[in-house]
C-alpha cells in the first residue's frame, strides 16, 4: 500500500520441536530505526516484505532441488531454500506485500501436491 515504517519494534522467534527435542529455532529482533536495522546484506537488504516458510516432515530435504528449482522463476522477489535433515526451509525478500505475496502463491500451487486454502485465493 506504498506505506513505510521508519520506526518501531519487531520480534518473532520460531521453535520447531520433534519427540520433545529442538530441532529448528531462529529469532529476530530490531526496534527504533528499522529502515537503517534491516538495510544490511546480513538482514533484510532493504526488503520492505520477508517470508520465512518451514516444512517440518520427514523426508522433506530431498525435496530441496525441486524447491530451489520453483523459486528460480520468482518475479520481484529474492528467493533461497535450504535442508537439514526432515526441515525444508525457504526465504522470501521482495520490495513490498504484493509481489511478495504473488510469488508465495506461485511456489506454493506448484510444490503442495494440494489447492491452497481458499483464504489464499482472495
Amino acid at each position: 500500500m506504498g506505506e513505510r515504517v521508519l520506526t518501531g519494534a519487531i520480534s518473532d522467534q520460531w521453535r520447531i520441536r520433534r519427540a520433545g527435542r529442538l530441532v529448528h529455532a531462529e529469532a529476530l529482533f530490531a526496534e527504533g530505526d528499522l529502515a537503517r536495522a534491516v538495510a544490511g546484506p546480513a538482514t533484510l537488504a532493504g526488503a520492505r516484505a520477508f517470508a520465512t516458510l518451514i516444512l517440518a516432515a520427514p523426508g522433506t530435504e530431498t525435496r530441496l532441488d525441486a524447491a530451489r528449482g520453483l523459486l528460480a522463476g520468482l518475479a520481484q522477489v529474492t528467493a533461497a531454500a535450504t535442508a537439514k535433515p526432515d526441515l525444508l526451509i525457504l526465504r522470501f525478500l521482495a520490495p513490498d506485500a504484493q509481489p511478495l505475496r504473488a510469488a508465495l502463491i506461485r511456489f506454493l500451487m506448484r510444490f503442495r501436491p494440494s489447492p491452497l486454502p481458499r483464504v489464499w485465493s482472495s
